[in-house]
């Protein structure tokens, strides 16, 4: 939810499990509840919340249920409740677990990434669309095309988004052309 949102208590908050309630609804529940506030930095990923351990606090854990929603590996439903916390960077190779360089995976997921010839890899940045956002990347044999994915899978709002831009691009484009041109798809 926007802050915005949040101030006028419309819209909907998301849950830790993927679904939706009113901003009311989820207000009311969490009134009896330890509240916690994440930050976000401009690009969509939380603000640093602690650093130089192995494992993942439980801010930072929050803080990715809160963002990532779910598995980041492109086309993966899992929510973020049933999710491991992964380091972009493996931690036996110097990785952090610093905010900017974690992500959530599913077990399934998560046992995928590795250096051999079959492992996928990860990165936070690999897509310049969404540069906060863990992008994977497939084995070379599994690769139709060698570019980094992002799931948008539990981020419905970029589908909307995205189909917005291309609408108005499209629509400014078909303005700025004679009758005979055509659009191209």
């Amino acid at each position: 939810m926007s802050l915005a949102e949040l101030e006028e208590c419309t819209g909907h908050a998301s849950t830790a499990s993927g679904g939706t309630l009113p901003i009311k609804d989820a207000l009311r529940m969490a009134h009896r509840s330890h509240p916690v506030l994440v930050l976000f930095d401009h690009d969509g990923r939380p603000l640093h919340l602690g650093r130089e351990s192995r494992l993942a606090t439980a801010e930072q854990r929050l803080a990715l249920f809160a963002t990532e929603r779910g598995c980041s590996k492109p086309g993966c439903m899992v929510p973020a409740d049933q999710c491991q916390v992964h380091h972009t960077v493996e931690w036996n190779r110097g990785g952090r677990s610093n905010i900017d360089e974690l992500t959530l995976a599913c077990a399934g997921d998560h046992a995928q990434v590795n250096t051999g010839s079959n492992g996928w890899t990860t990165v936070i940045g690999g897509d310049p669309e969404y540069p906060g956002a863990c992008a994977w990347m497939a084995p070379s044999h599994l690769r139709g095309e060698q570019r980094a994915r992002v799931n948008h899978a539990h981020h419905p709002a970029e589908f909307r988004d995205r189909g917005r831009y291309r609408r108005r691009s499209v629509a400014r484009s078909s303005r700025t052309r004679g009758p005979a041109e055509e659009v191209p798809p």
